[in-house]
């Protein structure tokens, strides 16, 4: 259920390097019996290992009894662009928060909440140093997260790297694994790309998560961070974000 009307989330992905790396792919709200179409284009990371692709059903942040029927699956092998990607730098724009002392982000970084307004996040400065902190209490509802992020412009077929700092700044608080989203948005399919789920290492430091990201699309992508009730379990969790970088790394073949 979903503001009182029967619904169903089906989760259709690929995950490649054999089921154990990155992901492509979206989960799909389901409001009716009727069919539908759900389809999404990705490039292999790892091209020389095979990629896993499912369907699962997720319990709907409150579980209720559904049954889906899935059928037509079809992968198909799509002639692609290869681009050229004539930058060199890094495509994040103020990458370390340099921008700004009023402890809002500013342009072209956005941060936002969604389904609640509890979840903060702001621009923090320690010493010289400046970073992005996102701040969430115990007992989120599963409906609630806060979303920071910055749009770029991307070339199709061209292999990029992306990293980012992050700090877990509660983890004396919270031996449990913990979760951030992170990773790449295409708002035109609305397909997520990336680690999506990544698990925070059990350190108290600064640590740097990175992907490599093979667009399938020319044009706007979404880079962001994310911090969720749902996945977190009720706990809180507060994590500081530094020095995002999206370059462009050797053509995967």
């Amino acid at each position: 259920m979903t503001s009182g009307a029967p619904s169903a989330i089906v989760s259709f992905w690929a995950r490649h390097a054999e089921g154990t790396g990155d992901f492509a792919g979206r989960d799909e709200w389901l409001f009716d019996n009727q069919w539908k179409q759900l389809r999404f284009r990705f490039r292999a990371t790892q091209p020389e290992q095979r990629s896993l692709v499912y369907v699962s059903l997720l319990p709907n942040q409150i579980p209720r009894q559904t049954t889906v029927v899935v059928d037509d699956f079809l992968l198909t092998e799509v002639p692609g662009g290869r681009g050229i990607e004539s930058r060199t730098s890094n495509l994040i724009k103020d990458g370390g928060f340099d921008s700004g002392d009023d402890g809002k982000p500013m342009p072209p970084w956005y941060f936002a909440n969604m389904g609640g307004d509890k979840i903060a996040g702001k621009v923090f400065a320690q010493g010289k140093e400046r970073f992005f902190r996102i701040a969430m209490n115990d007992k989120t509802s599963n409906l609630e997260s806060a979303q920071l992020w910055q749009h770029v412009s991307l070339q199709e077929g061209v292999a990029y790297e992306v990293s980012c700092r992050m700090r877990w700044e509660n983890r004396g608080d919270r031996k449990e694994g913990a979760i951030v989203n992170f990773g790449f948005y295409h708002e035109a399919s609305n397909t997520w790309y990336g680690p999506i789920d990544q698990v925070l290492k059990p350190v108290d430091d600064w640590e740097t998560y990175h992907f490599t990201h093979i667009a399938p699309h020319d044009g706007p992508w979404k880079l962001y961070v994310q911090l969720n009730g749902w996945g977190n379990f009720g706990r809180g969790l507060t994590v500081s974000f530094d020095e995002f970088a999206c370059r462009r790394v050797a053509q995967v073949k």
